[in-house]
């Protein structure tokens, strides 16, 4: 599991410019591997709320190609409603 920053009031269309490396994807994409985000909004006091989640993608889709590929995912909410956009690029 990958966590990102915390964005202190970034609002309703928060940003992040962060790089992860997946290990080991070969080995994911044989195993027909998926991969979901989720966003939640940071609590101090209580545990933090899940503003929403994507659809999963499988890995091989995210590995297909050797250059780079901008995805554009829907952002759902616990009761199925769009929630907002998430831009990924593999």
């Amino acid at each position: 599991m990958f966590q990102t920053d915390v964005k202190e009031d970034a609002g309703l269309a928060a940003k992040w410019f962060e790089m992860f490396v997946l290990p080991d994807i070969q080995t994911h994409v044989k195993d027909n591997g998926t991969l979901v985000f989720e966003a939640y909004d940071k609590e101090l006091i209580q545990a933090d709320v899940i503003i929403g989640f994507t659809e999963p993608i499988f890995m091989e889709e995210i590995a297909s190609s050797l250059e780079p590929v901008n995805h554009q995912l829907e952002l759902f909410d616990k009761w199925g409603k769009l929630a907002g956009n998430v831009s990924v690029q593999t």
